[in-house]
């Protein structure tokens, strides 16, 4: 059982350019910066505002606090309680240790795999449990899509502008709401699942991206694909099969993977079953073949 936790993740973006400002539409929130502004008033926290004038990166004001980022950061390493679900016997442990090591390549520590440019803090994506994944896609780089409450937001880079693309308070789903526990955006289209078995599908408008968009995407389909206890959406990947038809391949907690047609309005094409509960399957890119991993300790390679 899922204990759900609110917490809020802000948006970082990798890279990025500047570009001109297109005027709004009523749907659109726009994102204003300044520059002089106080640390907890930033918007936006560049790698030139870290280096120049001492801004943290995340934006918080470390002097006001009686300890530093270091020492924070120290103690929560030596504090946090990491979560653990499978616990191996003392027997696999001793196999473990009776195997030979592993050959594996020396680690090289001068360089970086990932370097900060910026920390957009004005846009903040809403995820209810700390296992949930997939809540935030960047399908460019200057496009991003974060849920929010119980919508879905297209956010630019270049022109800080939010523009909601799927408002699901008003759709008939199960419970007369969808909880967004996972999404996946591909290729102008956005599906988002939920806590009950729910999905959403939506077409995004191309000038969402583009420039001021209309706001909520074209074609809506809803349908609730499980009817299980436990039917908790945990994954979804897009991707075209090998006869071209975009599918969503949907991971669920009822231990099925299914793969719906999305160009038929999710029409249902496959269903595989499974001891466990499923948390992502992932498509080669034959289209013929999946890796699936689930509440069990080994991943399996199946047909599709």
């Amino acid at each position: 059982k899922l204990e759900k936790m609110e917490t809020e993740a802000e948006v970082w973006i990798e890279g990025g350019s500047s570009g001109e400002e297109d005027s709004q539409d009523e749907n659109e929130i726009e994102i204003h910066d300044d520059d002089h502004a106080n640390q907890e008033g930033e918007d936006r926290v560049t790698r030139k505002m870290v280096q120049e004038r001492g801004i943290d990166p995340q934006g918080i004001p470390w002097e006001r606090l009686d300890t530093t980022r270091e020492e924070y950061r120290r103690n929560r390493l030596r504090d946090y309680p990491h979560y653990e679900n499978l616990q191996q016997d003392q027997r696999t442990l001793a196999q473990f240790a009776q195997e030979p090591p592993l050959e594996f390549h020396p680690v090289e520590k001068s360089g970086n795999f990932f370097e900060f440019y910026s920390n957009d803090r004005s846009v903040r994506s809403s995820i209810v449990h700390f296992q949930l994944r997939n809540l935030v896609w960047a399908t460019t780089g200057h496009d991003v899509y974060v849920t929010h409450g119980n919508e879905i937001l297209h956010y630019s880079y270049v022109t800080r502008v939010l523009t909601p693309v799927l408002r699901l308070d008003s759709l008939p789903v199960a419970g007369g709401r969808l909880q967004i526990s996972t999404m996946c955006v591909h290729e102008s289209v956005c599906v988002a699942g939920g806590f009950y078995g729910d999905v959403a599908c939506v077409r995004i408008p191309p000038d969402v991206a583009s420039g001021p968009g209309r706001g909520a995407g074209e074609g809506v389909v809803t349908e609730r694909i499980t009817r299980a206890d436990n039917a908790i959406t945990n994954a979804i990947v897009l991707k075209r099969s090998p006869s071209g038809a975009l599918q969503a391949i949907i991971s669920n907690n009822d231990c099925c993977v299914r793969i719906r047609d999305v160009d038929a309005g999710l029409r249902h094409t496959q269903h595989l079953a499974f001891p466990w509960p499923v948390n992502f399957a992932a498509v080669d890119a034959s289209g013929k073949l999946a890796c699936v991993v689930g509440d069990a300790p080994e991943a399996l390679v199946v047909d599709v």
